[in-house]
């Protein structure tokens, strides 16, 4: 996903670095429903137990990915220090 976004031509244009990614993003659900389906046919595993360890790794995989970010307000400043004002 990440060679078709950043990748020759869509890495100029914006409008196909988007379709580069919606294609990419396309292309990932389809092998993961593929894969599930081939699963599903050719072991034998208990279908709801495998579907929610999929959707809570996925879960924990974006709290994660939240707790990284910045905060919203701003900068952050450490509870220990204050900013020092100009005069």
């Amino acid at each position: 996903m990440a060679l078709l976004g950043f990748g020759g031509k869509s890495a100029a244009d914006g409008q196909r670095a988007m379709r580069a990614f919606l294609i990419g993003e396309t292309a990932k659900i389809a092998i993961v429903i593929v894969l599930f389906v081939v699963v599903l046919k050719t072991m034998r595993v208990v279908p709801l137990a495998m579907l929610g360890t999929y959707v809570a790794t996925f879960c924990v995989f974006w709290v994660a990915l939240a707790n990284m970010l910045p905060p919203l307000g701003g900068t952050n400043i450490p509870r220990g220090r204050k900013k020092k004002q100009l005069i």
